[in-house]
């Protein structure tokens, strides 16, 4: 009789070093204690020195600006260092409530809401604009925050070849014709590295 439990593939794939070998070469770069963020998007990395981040979400470069972190201190001061739940619940602040007067305003709209991160605002937005029925059709190379959205709304999803514009429109004309159909692609595509 054969053994299927050793024709299975392993659940992890092997490393072909070990970590302590990819420290020892110098490439192992996870959890790297930052010990200093240091202007022009630059981080003082503990063990390496200065180092460029270009790995970070300061987009903007408002990370370490002077005005942001005397408000963010202002704010501690007054509000403590978080609330007593999730926003929905018991965690709105007149902060995030002036926020997004300010950004509707600035938007020219009736209104504005405010996410806790990128992933979070993918995964609820595009969850609420689909349903079963509905098909969305997604880049090859959307970020997994965009995926996981389209797979919680429960439409069907399809992906099509990055920047594939041949390849879309036949992804849209086999979708269902009774249902709506969403396009789906990111601004920066961070997932094909």
């Amino acid at each position: 009789m054969v053994d299927t439990a050793a024709l299975k593939p392993p659940l992890t794939p092997e490393m072909l070093w070990d970590v302590d070998t990819y420290r020892e070469q110098g490439v192992y770069f996870y959890l790297e204690e930052t010990e200093e963020l240091l202007p022009n998007g630059r981080v003082q990395v503990k063990g390496r020195g200065e180092m460029i981040m270009l790995g970070g979400y300061s987009y903007l470069g408002l990370i370490g600006h002077p005005h942001i972190n005397q408000a963010a201190a202002a704010a501690v001061s007054q509000y403590g260092t978080g609330t007593y739940g999730v926003r929905l619940l018991a965690g709105t602040l007149d902060l995030h409530t002036q926020l997004e007067q300010k950004l509707a305003e600035f938007k020219q709209t009736d209104a504005a809401v405010t996410f806790s991160s990128g992933y979070v605002t993918n995964l609820a937005v595009i969850s609420c604009l689909l349903r079963r029925g509905d098909t969305v059709i997604c880049d090859k190379l959307n970020h997994a925050s965009i995926v996981d959205g389209c797979l919680l709304s429960q439409a069907r999803m399809v992906r099509f070849r990055h920047n594939d514009m041949a390849h879309l429109e036949r992804r849209l004309q086999e979708a269902n014709p009774h249902g709506r159909k969403l396009v789906i692609v990111d601004a920066v595509f961070s997932m094909d590295a």
